[in-house]
């Protein structure tokens, strides 16, 4: 699978959704350039479609938090899978992240985007 993101604008955030392998190459120059273009004071990298990550997917993830911390962005990772999660644990990088569940995701919504759902 071709590795796409596409964005999403809530208040006060942008969700960047990503799917596929994220991995050396264009899908990480992509995830580094999506999150550097978009101006919201918080930025979550929505990592429910992501199959597979690899050193430089890892890595691209590293440089988009250096990124937001140097322009003041707080930046979030949503819903990695158990493989995603195990990767950062055994890298020591669940301290660099923030991770939020999906339960977590539908409180950023506004009541009538969630009562519509």
């Amino acid at each position: 699978m071709l590795f796409r993101i596409e964005s999403e604008h809530i208040t006060g955030a942008i969700i960047l959704r990503c799917k596929g392998a994220l991995v050396h190459g264009e899908p990480s120059t992509m995830l580094l350039h999506a999150g550097e273009k978009h101006g919201a004071q918080r930025l979550i990298v929505d990592l429910t479609g992501v199959d597979s990550i690899d050193a430089s997917g890892l890595g691209a993830l590293v440089g988009l938090v250096r990124w937001a911390r140097r322009a003041g962005v707080r930046v979030r990772l949503l819903n990695p899978s158990k493989y995603v999660r195990e990767l950062l644990r055994l890298t020591r990088l669940e301290r660099v992240f923030e991770i939020m569940t999906a339960d977590q995701e539908a409180m950023l919504k506004p009541a009538s985007a969630a009562s519509a759902a």
